[in-house]
């Protein structure tokens, strides 16, 4: 995983995260990824704490930002949900 993957994913036109957890799995996944490759206690081959800080600034940011917005999001994703069902019991005759 990686930014610009996070940053297509968030592209209006793709709307690929369906709820802030998947958001949340690929933003931590760079933070493992940051110390499997930097961390060498971990057998990393690269030696940068400045990466792994990074990483784990950003899943912290995110996740501060998340649990802020918390309501409006869960809101948002019910309501994307109760769409979604209600598109889905709709018979493409009974719009006719």
């Amino acid at each position: 995983m990686y930014l610009d993957k996070i940053s297509k994913r968030l592209d209006a036109k793709r709307a690929a995260y369906s709820s802030s957890e998947h958001f949340m799995r690929d933003v931590e996944q760079i933070a493992v990824n940051a110390r499997a490759y930097h961390d060498p206690v971990r057998g990393g081959i690269q030696r940068s704490d400045q990466f792994i800080q990074a990483a784990n600034s950003m899943v912290a940011f995110f996740q501060h930002q998340i649990s802020n917005s918390w309501m409006p999001i869960q809101e948002a994703e019910q309501a994307i949900q109760r769409a979604a069902e209600g598109l889905a019991e709709v018979s493409p005759l009974s719009l006719f």
